[in-house]
C-alpha cells in the first residue's frame, strides 16, 4: 500500500463476476454472484466462498509530485473462470 491506498482487480477469481461490495466491519470485498469474500488488508486473500485464489493487485508508489501511481501491471492474471 501507499499512504493507505490499495488497488485490486474487481474481477472475482471464482467465475469472473464483478466484485461490487465492501463489508466495512470485516474489511472484505464481496462478490455477489457466489458470495466469495476477499480480505483487503491481507493481500486480497480468500476469506469465504467458493473462490480459491486471491485477488490480483496493482503495485503502487508515490511519484515525485506525491501522487499515487501504478508502477506495473497486475501481480497475476485478474479473474478466474468465465461465467
Amino acid at each position: 500500500s501507499v499512504e493507505g491506498v490499495l488497488a485490486y482487480s474487481a474481477i472475482c477469481t471464482h467465475k469472473g463476476c464483478t466484485i461490487k461490495s465492501w463489508k466495512k466491519e470485516e474489511r472484505h470485498l464481496r462478490c455477489h454472484c457466489h458470495l466469495s469474500e476477499f480480505a483487503a488488508l491481507s493481500e486480497g486473500s480468500v476469506k469465504s466462498g467458493p473462490a480459491r485464489g486471491k485477488l490480483a493487485m496493482v503495485p503502487l508508489a508515490l511519484d515525485d509530485e506525491g501522487f499515487v501511481i501504478a508502477t506495473d501491471g497486475f501481480t497475476r492474471k485478474p479473474g478466474g473462470k468465465t461465467k
